[in-house]
């Protein structure tokens, strides 16, 4: 797929998201805002409705929901209330049927620079989650404090909707380690999107 071609498809689909609110009082943080003022949400994973795909997820697990940032905006410090930040990563509406949606109707994907997503934790984490897409196997690794990689979980085969696999599209990655500060995703050089992110300090 040119490295273009599904960014170009996908800016013809922004449209402003519509602005809800679901958050729980085990939170009570000031909900952040984006520019124009629309809520970000972030709710227990344990209060979503797909219980399915999240039997191993811990039950205060906070689920970071994309849909209501701004499609094809840049997410760096959108979810920072949350001691949560993103580098090289962008909100998409997929016009691509090969990369599905999980939960909404927008994804994370690994840009401008194609290949990596990065995720830094304010305070250290101990478990961390997403349902991931991906053109290449991809790696999901997780850091310490001091840059030593300490956990790592592979998508060992592409696993996009046309891709024939025997991984089914939004394959639900995990790690658990103590004093996880830094996660990065790597996929070679592929395109790749990420349907939710789970955290649980």
């Amino acid at each position: 797929m040119p490295k273009q071609s599904y960014f170009e498809a996908s800016r013809k689909q922004t449209r402003a998201s519509r602005s809800r609110t679901q958050f729980s009082s085990s939170y009570a943080f000031e909900e952040p805002k984006t520019r124009e003022g629309a809520t970000l949400r972030a709710v227990p994973a344990a209060f979503q409705a797909t219980t399915g795909a999240l039997a191993l997820v811990p039950a205060d697990c906070i689920n970071l929901l994309w849909d209501d940032l701004e499609c094809f905006s840049t997410v760096d410090r959108q979810f920072q209330q949350w001691g949560v930040t993103f580098s090289n990563a962008v909100a998409l509406r997929p016009s691509n049927p090969a990369f599905p949606t999980y939960g909404s109707d927008l994804v994370l994907m690994g840009a401008p620079k194609q290949g990596w997503l990065e995720v830094k934790f304010r305070r250290p984490v101990r478990y961390v989650s997403s349902r991931v897409t991906s053109s290449r196997s991809l790696q999901m690794m997780a850091y310490d404090s001091n840059g030593q990689r300490i956990a790592a979980v592979p998508l060992l085969s592409p696993n996009c909707a046309d891709s024939g696999s025997a991984v089914s599209p939004n394959a639900p990655l995990r790690l658990q380690a103590d004093n996880i500060h830094r996660v990065v995703f790597s996929s070679f050089d592929g395109n790749f999107t990420l349907g939710n992110l789970c955290f649980h300090f």
